[in-house]
């Protein structure tokens, strides 16, 4: 394979990528965008977004065990989506994983030297975007728009100019902005590009956290910054332990096997070397095949954890090799794609690299693009099939695994009947007569002329209420109250709130609205909240959801 592939990539656009960033996200956005939605996690990075327009200092006047950053990339949803915020928030996401998917496809090229037609590319693209995409809910999301910002800075810094290099460091330390997990990626950056030497990179990747610091310090909450951002310490259970898992084994062991054995058969027949060339290729086959499987078991982590798991192995095991034939270009790629998907995959709620398994894909594929005419047109027939087959996988799996929802085909309730910035997403029964209980315990609440809370769940309800959250946390769970001391600050704040106004809390578990309602116990351990909100407070009626606590 050659090794020239150090080009700059500053080389102008290509129509088709172009088509592909105008189009690939308005398509995605029509088909499967309005499929479903939970008030649970979807809306609460828009709800921070909320309550920056208002005014409120992060950390200081609001709980956030994250920096900010993804809500301010996600404000133009709040000020121009009117009735569609929510869809313009997944038309966002669309976007995000759009752009991630084109920059990955061209770097991927030109660090391998690799001269891709039209179908090859367009393919690729797809291919990457859908794999990314898996059966994730699409919605502003922190990891996505790490993910994204990293991306860009990447695909900067691995110009040789210094401008760029500069810019591109500063968006590699802005994805920490969006979740402190990416902070791991600037200094493996900086290494891998060989950049480490260069001070003014370093104060380029440090400039965009030393400036948030800085502001919320200056504004009064740099002690709530530092004991918010490190509420978290599960960063051996969440970013080890995955990746010691006989999953990412069987990946290493098949791309040690894909990397080493072309080199070990080049020596050999023709027959043995082709054989050594193919090997990859089908492997990565696995990926989209584990969309179909998810539509076929209506297993929702079916497809995250375990085939994104072995992409993330092969990779680790094609590397190798890379390192071994000392391929300078395609060895720093390689390093990057998987620093890129083990930062993404730093997580409690969801620990796995799934979002970053397009650029995985696509670096595997590109591995193994061939130069000569007949083996290429076998190879872009098999990109072309993996396309599609990622295409039907989508859809069968995004309509039948629906996040925390019924399937496509029984979600009969238009969410903007029942939910301001709903318009254009469609949900079960079930929870929009929770939601239209939830506006008619709102309006008992208004026509006392009482400001109300809302626990635990629903934290969407807050980014268009007509009333600010007089709670300083949208969405009170164990993960986002990490601490004694976070949940002791709610706690105070309730306190004061008693006797003002009112508490709206369920009586049913939000997570499980689509396929029944649970009833919301006093010991749930991810809504402690709840049981000390009862206990510390007078019942003083009910609706159908929601008990009102004064």
């Amino acid at each position: 394979m050659p090794t020239s592939g150090d080009h700059a990539i500053g080389r102008p656009a290509r129509v088709d990528g172009l088509l592909f960033l105008a189009l690939a996200p308005l398509v995605a956005h029509a088909v499967f965008s309005w499929i479903g939605f939970n008030p649970t996690d979807d809306g609460f990075v828009l709800a921070y977004g909320r309550r920056i327009l208002d005014g409120q200092v992060p950390h200081r006047d609001f709980i956030a065990i994250r920096p900010v950053g993804a809500a301010l990339l996600h404000l133009p949803e709040l000020v121009l989506g009117g009735e569609r915020v929510l869809a313009a928030s997944r038309l966002a996401w669309w976007c995000e994983l759009a752009l991630v998917a084109w920059i990955w496809v061209g770097l991927v090229g030109r660090a391998l030297a690799v001269e891709c037609g039209i179908v090859d590319r367009s393919a690729l693209r797809v291919l990457a975007l859908l794999l990314a995409a898996h059966v994730a809910p699409p919605r502003a999301w922190h990891t996505v728009d790490g993910l994204a910002v990293a991306s860009v800075g990447i695909a900067l810094a691995w110009d040789a100019g210094a401008r760029r290099k500069i810019a591109g460091y500063v968006l590699i330390g802005a994805a920490a902005l969006c979740k402190q997990n990416f902070l791991a990626l600037a200094p493996l950056a900086l290494v891998v590009l060989g950049d480490w030497r260069r001070p003014a990179c370093w104060m380029a990747a440090v400039a965009p956290i030393a400036i948030y610091a800085g502001v919320v310090g200056a504004l009064g909450g740099g002690p709530d910054l530092m004991a918010q951002l490190g509420a978290q310490h599960g960063l051996v259970a969440a970013g080890v332990a995955p990746y010691l898992s006989a999953r990412v084994a069987i990946g290493l062991g098949l791309g040690v096997l894909a990397g080493w054995l072309p080199r070990e058969a080049s020596g050999g027949t023709s027959r043995a070397l082709g054989f050594a060339r193919l090997l990859a290729p089908l492997l990565v086959a696995l990926a989209p095949i584990g969309l179909l499987i998810a539509a076929a078991t209506a297993s929702y982590a079916h497809y995250a954890r375990v085939p994104a798991f072995v992409l993330f192995g092969l990779v680790l095991g094609r590397t190798t090799a890379l390192l071994a034939a000392r391929d300078r270009s395609a060895a720093r790629v390689a390093l990057l794609a998987l620093a890129c998907a083990w930062t993404s995959a730093v997580s409690v709620g969801y620990p796995s690299p799934a979002y970053a398994s397009g650029i995985l894909a696509v670096l595997l594929l590109c591995l193994d693009h061939p130069s000569e005419a007949p083996a290429l047109r076998w190879f872009r027939a098999w990109l072309v099939a993996l396309a599609v087959l990622a295409c039907v996988g989508s859809v069968a799996a995004r309509t039948r695994v629906v996040y925390r929802e019924r399937p496509a085909a029984e979600l009969g309730q238009s969410l903007g009947a029942v939910l301001r910035g709903g318009a254009g997403i469609r949900t079960n029964d079930r929870t929009a007569d929770f939601l239209a209980d939830l506006n008619r315990a709102v309006m008992l609440a208004e026509a006392r002329g009482r400001p109300y809370a809302v626990l635990p769940d629903v934290p969407v309800h807050w980014a268009t209420a007509r009333q600010p959250n007089p709670l300083p946390i949208d969405w009170p769970q164990s993960i986002e109250l990490a601490t004694p001391a976070l949940a002791a600050r709610v706690d105070a704040a309730i306190g004061r709130f008693r006797g003002t106004g009112v508490f709206l809390v369920q009586k049913v578990r939000a997570d499980t609205l689509a396929t029944a309602a649970v009833p919301l116990a006093n010991d749930d351990p991810r809504y402690p909240i709840v049981g000390r909100v009862r206990t510390m407070l007078t019942k003083t009626g009910e609706t159908a959801y929601f008990d009102v606590y004064e």
